[in-house]
């Protein structure tokens, strides 16, 4: 049965209280973070609507709230009523329960069924739900299936709610909670009263900020162990996000004095117990490692060098005669830098080819391919993310598979099915835009491949590094064990493109080459617009994704045009630019709403975490297809398939008119427009500026200020990871 919640938020005791109890009719505004939430009411007594503020952990339409507050006039949206206690009951009005079974909590019913079953069950309503659920057979559109959805979801909107009443006192939202019980079921309460700190590593949406909150409220001493072992992993976490494998005593010290009155010989000995526990490990004395991340980095060199030294499973003797075939049959005069590369794939056992765009790398991929091909070699192809690997289909004319599809990743707890028992069936595997693996995937990846397999690892290390921890590509070609080859002759270019030229430029820390106007005349391929403040820059690139570069290039905005930002935040920030360019470019009024957010039929989505039990991971980009206004879901095509989206899911996903030039790595677009300005100055590195550039086909469109664009090219410190896989790799050669 679905029980009353009850919760106190900030209370003031030298304010005198009043009472109000009403129907929530809307939610205005809710802060996931800090559960702050406006509100609209229908309350006793008063003839308007009555704006309500507060922290609400569990609030929806539809729900009698019973709360103890004050009243305010805000200067600006006038009458108020701050809560600071309240308790929230299931409604027993029929215009109450209407709302509540139409607001999308409950799967299987849309606002027009919510009607249906109210004119049919009236106050009786909630009763038969949860007592006699068969007698909704009764209701026209309710069938076996519908009536099974509908059970399961009152069912677990049951024991979510028992777990709010857990967890209001910390401050814990409704799809936090969703998200807790899907993870624990009805073990949540256990699991949580035992270490709470276990939600920053199993919620996504939960830090260890909240988790903290959580465990200090639960009466877990400060300076306990637990929370010192808790602190550790968060503090080595930070880390991680920015990059680095490893973090040495000093630095991770330092970051642990933040939340913990700690000396050094109490640090030491926590370090020495969880490096005992496995929980970490500690390397040279000073180094302290992720106990995932060292095992990762220790076995992708062991099987880097196992493949490179392990013998070819046939010599192969005749490479003149078959690259002078493959030249002959295809009418291509390679480059010696090309024939060099095709040589040494054929009688190396792993190589790295790199070079920047233009530089023939995809000649020289195919010639690779045909040549094993030609020697009767099975080949793999595969990329990092989806984008990356249609890319590379479509450059190869060969099948190219995700990392995660290549080694038949299955969630559950199973992970990754092709390992050293089940290797990957090839004779060679080619792997593109390696720049973007982390070391962890790049240990599953390396471990699956057969010790008789070649393979050959294409990338760009000009572009930005990967955004999990390591620089894998850079390392292996530092440790000079493997042969590399970088191309640097520019193929792809002529007098009137000058994408491929800018972008070499960029690379080179040189200003790029902008024609003289951006009216009449023949059209260019790069321009740079002046602007110097954010409004204004904000309204010509919507300006120019909306009728310019449409109505001269004959381009589709939604589809071919990709706005590319350095931050989230600003005017020209992500967040910003897609909620106007939504407006702009979406007139479809089937939409949903999520919290503060809005999604409609036909936008553009990313995904902003991995979800494998979707086969949908971080980045990969798709399109809404259809808005389930009564199951309260969204249906996205993305190049995988088709995958349905739950409401409470719908965290995960963000608009796409604008990405962060980090999430447009391995991507390639039709046309890029990208803001450059001044107020980026934090972002603003060579590499960044670079990345960005060479994501586009056809055209690209700087808008912002040349002194920005200066800044980028003269700020080329690519801040150093820390990793030891140089050094792992070169112990690793016999």
């Amino acid at each position: 049965m679905i029980t009353d919640i009850k919760s106190k938020t900030d209370n003031n005791p030298g304010v005198s209280e009043s009472k109000l109890c009403g129907t929530i009719e809307r939610i205005t505004y809710f802060n996931e973070e800090h559960n702050y939430c406006v509100a609209r009411a229908k309350c006793e007594g008063e003839r308007e609507l009555i704006t309500i503020v507060g922290t609400f952990a569990a609030i929806n339409v539809g729900e009698f709230v019973e709360m103890t507050g004050e009243w305010q006039s805000h200067k600006e949206y006038g009458r108020q009523f701050k809560v600071s206690d309240y308790i929230v009951k299931l409604p027993n009005t029929i215009i109450g329960i209407k709302k509540y079974l139409g607001s999308g909590l409950i799967r299987g019913i849309g606002p027009k069924m919510a009607e249906r079953i109210t004119n049919h069950f009236k106050a009786a309503t909630i009763e038969v739900i949860e007592k006699t659920p068969r007698a909704l057979l009764e209701i026209d559109g309710i069938g076996d299936w519908r009536l099974e959805r509908i059970s399961e979801s009152w069912k677990t909107q049951s024991e979510i709610r028992s777990i709010m009443i857990f967890l209001q006192k910390y401050s814990i939202s409704t799809s936090i909670a969703t998200k807790i019980y899907k993870r624990y079921g009805e073990n949540s309460i256990t699991l949580l009263s035992e270490n709470p700190y276990r939600l920053a590593d199993d919620i996504y949406g939960i830090g260890f900020k909240s988790a903290d909150r959580i465990a200090l409220s639960m009466n877990i001493p400060e300076d306990s162990d637990v929370r010192a072992h808790a602190c550790v992993i968060y503090c080595l976490g930070q880390q991680v996000g920015e990059g680095h494998v490893f973090t040495c005593k000093e630095k991770l010290f330092e970051e642990l004095k933040q939340f913990i009155d700690i000396t050094p010989p109490r640090f030491e000995g926590i370090i020495e117990k969880m490096h005992a526990d496995k929980d970490i490990v500690v390397e040279n004395g000073d180094q302290v490692y992720l106990d995932a991340l060292y095992f990762s980095e220790v076995r992708a060199a062991k099987n880097i060098v196992r493949i490179f030294q392990t013998p070819f499973k046939k010599i192969i003797c005749e490479v003149d005669s078959v690259i002078s075939k493959i030249e002959s049959s295809s009418k291509i005069k390679y480059s010696p830098l090309q024939l060099e590369a095709i040589n040494t794939a054929l009688i190396s056992k792993a190589m790295v080819l790199t070079g920047g765009p233009g530089t023939g790398k995809t000649t020289t991929i195919r010639g690779i391919i045909r040549a094993f091909k030609m020697l009767g070699l099975s080949v793999l192809q595969c990329a990092p993310t989806g984008r990356a690997a249609k890319k590379m289909e479509e450059s190869t004319g060969e099948v190219s598979k995700t990392i995660h599809r290549l080694l038949e990743f299955s969630p559950g707890g199973k992970g990754f099915l092709k390992g050293p028992n089940d290797p990957l069936d090839c004779d060679v595997l080619i792997c593109d835009e390696v720049s973007m693996i982390d070391i962890v995937l790049m240990h599953h990846l390396l471990k699956a491949i057969a010790p008789h397999a070649k393979i050959v690892l294409i990338g760009d290390i000009n572009q930005l590094p990967s955004v999990g921890p390591g620089s894998v590509l850079k390392d292996i070609i530092g440790s000079k064990i493997i042969p590399v080859i970088s191309l640097d002759r520019i193929f792809r270019q002529d007098e009137k493109s000058l994408i491929i030229t800018n972008a070499h430029r960029i690379n080179n820390g040189e200003m790029p080459f902008f024609p003289d106007k951006t009216d009449g005349g023949a059209l260019s391929d790069f321009y740079f617009i002046e602007k110097e403040d954010q409004a204004a820059t904000a309204a010509t690139i919507i300006k120019m994704v909306t009728e310019r570069i449409p109505d001269k290039f004959a381009l589709r905005p939604i589809d071919d045009v990709q706005v590319l930002c350095p931050m989230y935040r600003g005017e020209c920030g992500v967040t910003s630019l897609n909620g106007v360019l939504q407006g702009a470019l979406n007139k479809s009024t089937l939409e949903l709403f999520h919290k503060t957010r809005k999604f409609k039929l036909g936008d553009k989505v990313i995904q902003n975490e991995n979800d494998y039990k979707k086969n949908v991971f971080n980045g990969d980009i798709g399109k809404i297809s259809d808005v389930r206004t009564q199951d309260r879901s969204l249906v996205i095509d993305f190049p995988q398939g088709q995958i349905e989206y739950e409401y409470n899911d719908l965290d995960s996903l963000e608009l796409a008119y604008a990405i962060t030039i980090h999430k447009s790595q391995g991507s390639e677009y039709p046309a890029v427009v990208i803001p450059v300005l001044t107020s980026h100055f934090i972002m603003l590195q060579r590499n960044l500026l670079y990345t960005a550039v060479t994501r586009a086909k056809m055209l690209v469109v700087l808008v912002g200020t040349k002194k920005a664009i200066y800044i980028a090219l003269g700020n080329n410190k690519v801040v150093d990871r820390n990793s030891n896989l140089i050094n792992k790799i070169r112990a690793e050669v016999i």
